[in-house]
């Protein structure tokens, strides 16, 4: 789950977890598949890979929050399609997570190509879970921010939802 620090896992479960965040089930389909580990687990990685999905090994838990926020860019992407603004806001999050770029590339490939912009939106609608991350940066989008602003208002509700989580008793 999204947001979700291993700490507050261990809490809960009284175990220790290995954190993953995986794409779309619709990359995973197409065999195009990203996913972010932590901390690093070569068992679980092989199945991953055996999936044919790219790993990433989190040097650091915090990264994930980057991540996560990676993985929604597609939904993003559509809501935006100014190429200059993407790189922008790659190189901008790529200071604080040197993989970014690598990660726009990605959401870039996978973009679905839509016939009808009604089809787009309606993809773009069902990818952003109600106060979710994705949700966070489409309204940011939509309020007239740039890219890079929202992609960081989806990192902060990222990181909100980590705290959420870890308060609860």
């Amino acid at each position: 789950m999204e947001g979700i620090s291993s700490h507050t896992i261990k809490r809960h479960l009284g175990a220790d977890a290995i954190r993953m965040m995986p794409s779309s089930p619709n990359t995973i389909q197409e065999r195009r598949g990203i996913a972010a580990i932590y901390p690093h687990n070569d068992i679980l990685s092989r199945v991953l890979a055996a999936l044919e999905m790219q790993v990433y090994r989190l040097p650091a838990e915090d990264l994930m929050h980057a991540f996560t926020v990676g993985v929604c860019l597609p939904a993003a992407l559509l809501a935006i399609g100014d190429d200059g603004e993407i790189r922008a806001a790659a190189i901008g999050l790529a200071e604080e997570y040197p993989d970014f770029p690598k990660i726009c590339a990605w959401a870039r490939d996978v973009l679905p190509k839509f016939e009808r912009d009604e089809d787009r939106e309606n993809y773009i609608r069902r990818t952003a879970t109600k106060g979710g991350i994705t949700e966070a940066i489409i309204e940011s989008l939509s309020s007239g921010k740039g890219l890079y602003q929202s992609l960081r208002k989806g990192i902060d509700r990222s990181r909100e939802i980590s705290r959420q989580f870890d308060d609860r008793k």
